[in-house]
């Protein structure tokens, strides 16, 4: 069953949803479908534009309905005793048949991505690397959501345009570009909070990766160090999983330093060698 749990028109937020009647269906779980807050905008700004139904949605609302909407799809399935899983569309479509369908354990995998952005055999070797774990596990990837372009684009050059080029390249990726955002609108969503000092872009990604780490069986952390640099994004995840308890494995090749010299503790394994690392979790799901 497919269906929306909130609506949001005229800056109110409903839902027509009801538990009690649902609780009939006996569903096996609930999955919240989100996207990236820009390719969002875009499609409903241009279906108003053809259709015109007397809305407009800012690029702000758009974070925050999808906010409610997890929040009203965890009550959901906390009142018919089920999981919600919260899953990007932009992964293969093999990920949603494996979550569905298998018992297989679900990864997430933390990789550098700032300081990669614009590394193309590094994007590449990620990107392989994950393509290969997927035959493995469900995999959660973190970059099949990518918003920071967003801030990084305004930063660098006040640019509210967001090219095909600029997001980290995903095979199901159906947006039409380029994307024209508003300016008022993008200085809405980087505006830094004067008591965090962090962004709503920057809020949402820490919780969507955390929320991918709650509901992964474990985590498998690709070259924390890449190329010397240590990924501030890879030592929270991993320090965060560890407190959740998570099962955690590295990948730390020895052309990223010196293992012993690693930020982490209580993880449960390293492995200097990505083939090592790939076997190690083949038998580990072939015992299960």
């Amino acid at each position: 069953m497919s269906m929306h749990l909130t609506y949001f028109r005229h800056n109110t937020y409903w839902s027509l949803i009801d538990a009690n009647a649902l609780k009939e269906f006996k569903f096996d779980m609930v999955i919240t479908l989100i996207d990236d807050a820009y390719s969002v905008w875009h499609r409903i700004s241009n279906r108003e534009s053809r259709e015109r139904h007397g809305v407009y949605i800012r690029l702000r609302d758009v974070f925050v309905w999808r906010t409610v909407e997890i929040m009203m799809a965890d009550m959901l399935a906390t009142v018919l005793g089920i999981r919600n899983y919260v899953i990007a569309i932009k992964h293969p479509v093999e990920t949603f048949f494996k979550l569905m369908f298998t018992k297989l354990p679900k990864a997430y995998l933390s990789h550098p991505i700032s300081h990669v952005r614009d590394n193309g055999k590094a994007i590449g070797e990620i990107n392989e690397f994950a393509r290969r774990l997927r035959g493995i596990v469900v995999l959660f990837e973190p970059t099949t959501i990518d918003e920071l372009i967003i801030e990084r684009n305004w930063t660098n050059g006040r640019r509210t345009t967001i090219d095909r080029g600029d997001r980290w390249p995903v095979d199901n990726d159906d947006s039409e570009y380029p994307i024209e955002l508003r300016e008022d609108e993008v200085m809405e969503v980087t505006a830094r909070n004067p008591v965090t000092r962090r962004s709503l872009i920057q809020d949402q990604i820490m919780r969507r990766d955390f929320r991918y780490i709650e509901q992964s069986d474990m985590v498998i952390a690709y070259r924390p160090r890449y190329g010397g640099t240590l990924s501030k994004g890879v030592f929270s995840e991993v320090t965060i999983a560890v407190n959740m308890g998570k099962p955690v494995y590295v990948y730390w090749p020895p052309e990223d330093g010196d293992i012993a010299e690693n930020p982490f503790e209580y993880v449960h394994e390293y492995f200097s060698d990505a083939e090592e690392l790939l076997g190690f979790l083949r038998s580990q799901v072939s015992t299960q």
